[in-house]
């Protein structure tokens, strides 16, 4: 039986939050928009997807659930929830 992400994510959240660490490098508790554009730039130039800055504002703004300017770890971790459950449906159909 194939394991979710979801169960994967739940199951490796310290990971996770270490990694939303990394990314808060001001040790807010929170990524800033500055922080999430700064990380997805940096990531663009090794992986070579580059988004634009309107692209990752949209990611960025998608993430943020409650529309506060930040990303908490529980919108970080809601991300990655979701997208399971639209990688489901396309199996689905």
């Amino acid at each position: 039986r194939r394991t979710s992400l979801c169960q994967a994510i739940y199951r490796n959240k310290d990971l996770l939050e270490t990694v939303f660490r990394a990314i808060d490098k001001d040790n807010s508790g929170v990524i800033s928009m500055q922080e999430f554009t700064d990380v997805c730039t940096s990531l663009g130039h090794h992986d070579g997807t580059k988004l634009d800055e309107k692209q990752i504002m949209d990611l960025a703004s998608s993430i943020d659930l409650d529309k506060n300017g930040v990303i908490d770890f529980n919108e970080f971790l809601e991300a990655f929830r979701i997208v399971d459950i639209a990688d489901h449906s396309d199996e689905e159909n």
